[in-house]
């Protein structure tokens, strides 16, 4: 009887609802969908991660320009004020990736772009 109780307790943990590891969500607010070169890029960003934040971060263009320590919140908001390089070509889309990695490890990536004028 005691085999058969602990084998049904073994299946019935099989089949609960419980929550998945996952990376963290991400949102970006951008101030203006256009950058000048040189210029500036503002917005929000927003993150969140059940297990808790450890970092967030920004990159224009692929170089990583403004970092944040997450301090292990479940849940991120900042707003964000970068300088945008000279040099940049008229009409060219530039990217923008917001990063954040929770405290189990896992990495989440949120892609836009913005045009230089």
């Amino acid at each position: 009887m005691k085999v058969a109780w602990t084998l049904l307790l073994a299946a019935s943990a099989c089949f609960s609802e419980r929550d998945r590891p996952a990376p963290p969500v991400l949102s970006i607010t951008l101030n203006k969908p256009t950058i000048t070169s040189p210029g500036t890029l503002s917005g929000s960003i927003a993150s969140s991660d059940p297990d808790g934040l450890d970092s967030v971060w920004l990159a224009l263009d692929s170089t990583r320009v403004k970092g944040w320590n997450g301090s292990f919140y479940t849940d991120f908001t900042t707003t964000f004020l970068v300088t945008t390089p000279s040099g940049l070509t008229h009409g060219a889309r530039v990217p923008v990736r917001v990063t954040a990695r929770d405290v189990a490890g896992f990495v989440g990536y949120l892609d836009t772009a913005v045009t230089v004028q």
